[in-house]
């Protein structure tokens, strides 16, 4: 592998690992709401 190909697969790691940590962190400050009994869903 050359180096623009390492490179380029970090970024790549790197936009899925940060992209993953958003949404757990809008699950954890927005929770969805069950919409019968109106408590956050597990």
């Amino acid at each position: 592998m050359d180096a623009t190909l390492v490179v380029w697969l970090s970024v790549a790691a790197f936009i899925l690992a940060a992209a993953t940590l958003i949404i757990r962190a809008g699950h954890h400050y927005w929770p969805y709401v069950d919409r019968n009994t109106k408590e956050p869903d597990e």
